[in-house]
């Protein structure tokens, strides 16, 4: 079973509170969103802030910049 309709349902919830992830803002592809939450990492529900957590947060600063 595949994650993915849980984290779309997730960002749908955040961005009807209001809140405007920092993958929507930043006008991430669909595959990076995967790949972020594939890996560990996460936006913050409250704030809209990525979440690299402590395993990824390299490769993902990479991620960014590239």
């Amino acid at each position: 079973m595949s994650a993915i309709p849980k984290w779309e349902r997730m960002e749908w919830e955040m961005m009807a509170r209001g809140v405007v992830p920092q993958t929507i803002w930043e006008n991430w592809g669909e595959c990076s969103k995967q790949w972020l939450h594939g890996h560990g990492g996460t936006v913050d529900r409250v704030t809209g802030l990525l979440d690299w957590g402590p395993e990824i947060s390299r490769a993902a600063e990479r991620l960014v910049h590239a």
